[in-house]
């Protein structure tokens, strides 16, 4: 066939441009609900719309997620994967707030109407930034289905107004995550508790009314300014310190105001006095207790986290300025008993990163219990399995736990909730449409609809069927319902959750058949990659820098199980210079079709060992790597291949290729399994790397339009070679024992050595003999003796390889003295390194001041170097008192 024209580099940005284009435009990522392929569907948790937030977080997720969906078809499943957006309702009021605010406006100055347009317009905008990152990456998504946002909407009322309608949703009083800036009830997962600070644990006297001044019961507080809210002390009714103070009255410090001693089993007797606080409008444990108990609520925040009426002579004040003035009270009153400096856990909005405080407020919340029962009935059954497996009991556990969801926001944008009020008879109206008339008193116009939306958490919570269309029986419902797969991170195991208590609760079967949880991506200090706290990486400048297919391979060669990867550098250096050595090789295969290639079933003849040994490798490899894939192991699919491909379909197979093209009668077989081989490791690679190998892969002679189309490789059981691979090791060890010579003593590259081979037994003997063009060729031999027995020879090295024995002549090999002489100096500089590397470590101050990233690098050069000097020392021992008798230095086995 004609040479393939291929450039000596490849620009990955016009590469990914090109066959994006190509793909989207000719369907390939389309689903198929009357396909006769088997169907395969994937959730795809959206990324958050929030400006130009996607991140190597969303990334790492997303990379994952489409190795799975373009391995599945290529497997020859009709696979059904939407792109979807996460409305983020906090994040995007909150970003256009900000906008406001650069203006010297407030959304109540331009009214609620007017801020959903503008909110809507920088959604869209925001987006589309996102969408054009998750083309850039390659996503293989089925832009066809993206536009639902109505069919979403009737998704979420009928939710809505069927829980409703079971009495599974409910308005009440209720203590909530309160964020003061954002003016909201926020959703734990919008809660970032991995902060703490330096604060206190005060312990605080409270007297008994009307007794004896010197009786008292002492409670312990973090927050003082909230002991202006507490309701009553709560004590265990089993603890004998205090069983005499139960139904007795305390006088509340600073207000003055009378508060009951009460018994409730929730108090662990064991911790502090055994005495506790009860504040239920700011704790949710002791709203519970007040329930139970029927003790009244005080709340003394109001929505802006400014102490209230309740408070006393504190009213108006923000939370740290009434702290310090309710301390500064009690030690004048000589209630503060003592103040214990401690490490205070501080939570945060992820949004805004403003302080968040339970607050009692008037939300909507959805019973979590009843729909609990019937999820955890079905994660015992193992209707849903995940992987790992011990996030199926986080699950459950969190199940058993979950208090009532709150899934009322007070915010201006989102999923408005589908309840009404009758201004007039005070009727409550929940529908699926907007009512027309009160269907209790037939008013028109006193009808109000609730201000609040519904949480983010809510709609994504539907989404595994909400996208197929439902509530109507639609074909792709039918079709790709329940999902194969859903992927998530660790923190979204409560989504999952709740993503399984209302997929069995709204349409009678679980969203998956299984869960599969990666890990975190993590920046270089190890936190979480996080847009509010302005540290998240584009993707978008490692794509430009690296490229789409650089960025794919290094999050998916960082995937272990239970791993949070970071992406760093080194590691995307590493990964781009893989890639182009599959350009490399690629374009060495390309260039060398001229001439005859021999057809498939001819490779069924007599092959010659490098063929047989890299088809039989090959099929192991296959084996392997569709092995990781059904086991979620992307870590191993990204080893296998880079092994393969860099230290033996390049290093070996194509290194002894250029001999064997050179013999007329195994050129034409050569050929042929060069483009066997390439075409199945491009297939094999196509999933993690998809715009490389589509480029590639048509240079090649094919079938079909596209890589991603064409079948995934299968192992062939009959081209499974061990002895070829038990021999191909002999020769690649004893090829290798030379150049290792070779790099020890820095052996001119172009310089041919003399070696000798002793190998003791006529097969060794035979074995040598056999391959002894690609010793020359590949260990740039000039000669090479074969011996069956050791011959006197002095001042030679002696090496190791296997069962044979390697001597090579020191004499024109190197200078002997020279060569002590430069050991020597790289003795004491390694010997200084060394030196200065210890103090550090053995310093305490830098272990802990420094970042633990740097500590890591420090003790792994440390490890580095003195690995260098022990192989130094070893060397200089050799030249000069280490000699054999024969006169040779001797050096470790190969």
């Amino acid at each position: 066939m004609e040479r393939e024209t291929i450039d000596k580099s490849h620009s990955p940005q016009e590469i990914s441009r090109h066959w994006y284009r190509f793909w989207e435009e000719s369907g390939f990522f389309h689903a198929d609900a009357a396909s006769q392929r088997p169907p395969f569907s994937i959730v795809v948790p959206p990324p958050t719309n929030a400006g130009e937030s996607f991140h190597v977080g969303h990334a790492f997720a997303l990379t994952l997620q489409d190795v799975v969906v373009r391995w599945k078809r290529m497997c020859g499943f009709d696979v059904h994967c939407l792109p979807g957006l996460d409305h983020a309702v906090i994040s995007a009021q909150t970003a256009v707030e900000r906008q406001l605010a650069r203006e010297g406006l407030r959304k109540e100055d331009i009214g609620r109407k007017a801020f959903q347009s503008r909110v809507s317009k920088w959604a869209n905008e925001s987006g589309g930034a996102i969408l054009s990152r998750l083309r850039a990456m390659g996503y293989s998504l089925d832009w066809t289905r993206f536009d639902h946002d109505a069919t979403i909407s009737r998704s979420v009322r009928e939710a809505f107004v069927s829980l409703h309608a079971a009495g599974l949703v409910y308005r009440d009083n209720g203590v909530v995550n309160w964020c003061s800036q954002c003016g909201t009830a926020l959703s734990d997962l919008d809660v970032d508790s991995s902060e703490t600070e330096s604060g206190r644990l005060w312990f605080v006297r409270y007297l008994v009314a009307d007794g004896d001044k010197r009786e008292s019961i002492v409670v312990a507080t973090t927050h003082p300014e909230t002991i202006l809210g507490d309701t009553a002390v709560a004590v265990h009714p089993a603890d004998a310190r205090h069983r005499g103070l139960v139904g007795r009255d305390v006088t509340l410090p600073v207000l003055e105001r009378r508060i009951p001693v009460v018994a409730d089993s929730a108090v662990d007797k064991d911790f502090g006095t055994g005495a506790v606080r009860v504040t239920p409008a700011h704790d949710p444990k002791d709203f519970l207790i007040a329930r139970h108990l029927g003790l009244p609520c005080v709340n003394v925040m109001d929505e802006r986290g400014i102490l209230n009426e309740n408070a006393g002579p504190y009213r108006g004040m923000d939370r740290l300025e009434a702290r310090r003035g309710v301390v500064a009270r009690l030690e004048q009153e000589g209630l503060l008993v003592s103040a214990i400096p401690r490490q205070i856990s501080i939570s945060r909005c992820r949004r805004c990163r403003a302080i968040v405080e339970p607050r009692l407020s008037l939300q909507w919340f959805v019973k979590t219990r009843a729909l609990a029962e019937p999820a955890i009935v079905a994660m015992e059954e193992e209707r849903v399995t995940f992987i790992p497996e011990s996030w199926r009991k986080t699950s459950i556990e969190w199940m058993r736990n979950a208090r009532d969801w709150c899934v009322s926001r007070q915010l201006y944008w989102g999923q408005r909730i589908p309840a009404w009020t009758c201004m007039a008879c005070k009727t409550l109206i929940v529908a699926r449409e907007d009512p027309a008339r009160c269907p209790d008193c037939g008013a028109v116009n006193d009808i109000l609809q609730d201000p609040d939306v519904l949480d983010t958490w809510f709609s994504s919570a539907l989404s595994p069927y909400s996208s197929m269309g439902w509530p109507d029986k639609t074909a792709d419902f039918a079709r790709y319902y329940p999902n194969d797969v859903l992927m998530a991170t660790p923190d979204a195991i409560s989504w999952v959750s709740r993503m399984i208590m209302m997929g069995l609760r709204c349409v009678g079967d679980v969203p998956c058949r299984k869960v599969f949880v990666n890990g975190l991506a993590r920046d270089e200090r190890r936190e979480k990659e996080s847009n509010a706290r302005g540290d998240a990486i584009d993707p978008l400048d490692l794509i430009e820098k690296h490229g789409a297919d650089t960025l794919r391979f290094t999050l998916t060669a960082l995937a272990a199980p239970g791993a949070d990867p970071s992406p760093g550098e080194a590691r995307l250096l590493g990964h781009r210079a893989f890639v182009n050595k599959l350009w490399n090789a690629s374009r060495f295969v390309l260039l060398n079709l001229d001439g005859e290639i021999a057809r498939p079933e001819e490779l069924a003849g007599e092959l010659s060992l490098p063929s047989r040994w890299i088809l039989s490798l090959l099929q192991k490899v296959i084996a392997r790597v569709q092995q990781s894939l059904q086991g979620y192991r992307f870590d191993l699919v990204a080893h296998e291949l880079y092994h393969f491909v860099w230290r033996e379909l390049c290093d070996w197979y194509i290194e002894m290729s250029k001999s064997l093209l050179a013999e007329g009668a195994t050129a034409a077989k050569t050929r042929r399994v060069l483009i066997d081989v390439l075409d199945a490791t491009l297939r094999l690679l196509h999933p993690v790397i998809p715009f490389v190998t589509e480029e590639l892969w048509q240079k090649l002679p094919h079938d079909g339009a596209s890589i991603m189309t064409a079948p995934f490789p299968l192992a062939d059981a009959s081209r499974v070679d061990d002895p070829a691979e038990t021999e191909m090791g002999r020769l690649k060890q004893l090829i290798a024992g030379v150049r290792a010579i070779r790099s020890l003593y820095e052996v001119e590259p172009r310089k041919k050595i003399g070696v000798t081979v002793i190998a003791r037994n006529r097969d060794d003997r035979e074995f040598v003999e056999r391959h002894r063009s690609p010793v020359l060729c590949l260990a740039r031999v000039g000669r090479l003796d074969v011996v069956s027995a050791n011959t006197e020879r002095p001042h030679t090295i002696r090496h190791l390889a296997g069962d044979l024995e390697l001597r090579i002549p020191m004499a024109g090999l190197f200078d002997i003295a020279a060569e002590m002489t430069r050991l020597s100096k790289e003795r004491l500089m390694t010997a200084s390194a060394i030196e200065t590397l210890r103090k550090r470590l053995d310093n305490p101050q830098f272990v802990a001041r420094a970042r633990p990233e740097i500590v890591v690098e420090h003790r792994e050069r440390w490890g580095a170097l003195t690995t260098r000097m022990e192989k130094t020392e070893e060397t200089l021992r050799e030249l000069t008192g280490g000699r054999q008798s024969d006169g040779s230095v001797s050096l470790p086995e190969e």
